[in-house]
């Protein structure tokens, strides 16, 4: 399976490069493969994609073309983490953080408030994630980090398109099961009708807002409130962790020294919590 993480408020992107960094170099001795990152910017949703350095070469020496640009190498560019505080992290300096070998230099240059990112180890399936799909009504990006048991039990709704892809499928359900206002409650409903299926979580962006659930096996129902719900079953190890500092909250699955002077507190398996999104014109508050 993939890690996922989620970063909201004030930040550049190049902090967000420092994070998955750092998620990639912990992942438990696991090698990232493939990432992929949809963030707002303004009113649109957008996506960017990349490579670890050892697959991109290997691409290049077989003749693959076309892959995602994962953007300039990091190393040709030096990180100002003097601006961190302007912008709500406060990342810990070189020594204390974990460096994988993956290049996440095209990030460094995004500009938003709000973004979701998984990651891909080799040796997995490969699952490029996060998904986009544009519909008439509103973009969503969606990525879910499990594996489903009947994906094909799902319902999708009364569209064109008609998948296999258990992940796809799962996002569809989920888009149609979300309600606008009020996702908390109606995502919960969803995955109590779901009560078959051990691993649920995901997160979904749009314009509008973020919605991340931990929902997986030992979940039990939640007493949901606008940042999150509190379940009554503590698992040994937290599904994901919510990192608080001024203006910016991260969501990973473990906790980062990448962000600095950051609160952590581990979330239970039964966490579904949604962010509304400052409109933002791009990248910069209204």
């Amino acid at each position: 399976m993939g890690e996922y993480m989620a970063i909201a408020g004030r930040f550049r992107g190049d902090q967000l490069a420092l994070l998955l960094d750092e998620m990639a170099a912990t992942a438990d001795g696991q090698s990232c493969a493939e990432w992929g990152v949809a963030y707002c910017h303004g009113t649109l949703l957008e996506i960017l994609r990349g490579v670890s350095r050892a697959l991109s070469s290997e691409r290049e020496a077989s003749g693959v073309l076309g892959q995602p640009d994962a953007g300039p190498d990091p190393s040709s560019r030096k990180v100002d983490d003097s601006r961190a505080t302007q912008r709500g992290l406060q990342p810990a300096g070189p020594e204390a953080r974990a460096v994988s070998r993956t290049d996440f230099g095209g990030l460094r240059e995004i500009k938003t408030d709000v973004a979701i990112a998984y990651l891909s180890f080799a040796g997995e399936p490969v699952s490029r994630q996060p998904l986009l799909r544009r519909e008439a009504v509103r973009s969503q990006a969606f990525c879910a980090p499990g594996r489903l048991k009947d994906p094909h039990a799902l319902s999708i709704g009364q569209r064109f398109t008609r998948t296999d892809d258990p992940v796809e499928r799962f996002f569809l359900h989920v888009v149609d099961s979300c309600e606008e206002g009020d996702p908390i409650s109606s995502v919960t409903a969803m995955h109590e009708r779901l009560a078959g299926e051990p691993d649920q979580r995901f997160m979904l962006l749009n314009t509008k807002r973020l919605v991340v659930s931990t929902w997986c096996a030992g979940a039990v129902p939640a007493q949901a409130t606008p940042l999150g719900g509190a379940g009554e079953h503590q698992p040994e190890e937290p599904v994901l962790w919510l990192g608080r500092a001024a203006q910016v909250r991260v969501l990973a699955p473990r906790r980062l020294a990448a962000a600095g002077d950051m609160k952590w507190e581990p979330l239970p398996a039964s966490t579904v919590l949604a962010f509304a999104r400052r409109r933002y014109e791009a990248g910069q508050p209204d």
